[in-house]
């Protein structure tokens, strides 16, 4: 749930970053800095990436607790 959390907050927050760089220009000059493009297909293959990853990493340590008692574990703490 954390992974997919962080995966839309992410592309919520890419989102906002390129259209404020979009609507970025230099007063005195009239042109734009930098002309950043949101290709839907790019950002979805990275948030897939890294829910990807996400996933990966936190499989083990939940399998783990998934397999260990719980009273064995309460204990420990």
């Amino acid at each position: 749930m954390l992974v997919g959390v962080g995966t839309v907050a992410g592309l919520t927050l890419t989102l906002l970053v390129i259209l404020a760089l979009r609507a970025v220009t230099v007063p005195t000059l009239g042109i734009s800095l930098y002309r950043a493009t949101a290709d839907p297909l790019v950002l979805l293959s990275i948030a897939a990436f890294i829910a990807a990853v996400g996933l990966a990493a936190a499989f083990a340590p939940a399998r783990r607790a998934a397999r260990m008692n719980p009273l064995t574990a309460l204990r420990r703490d």
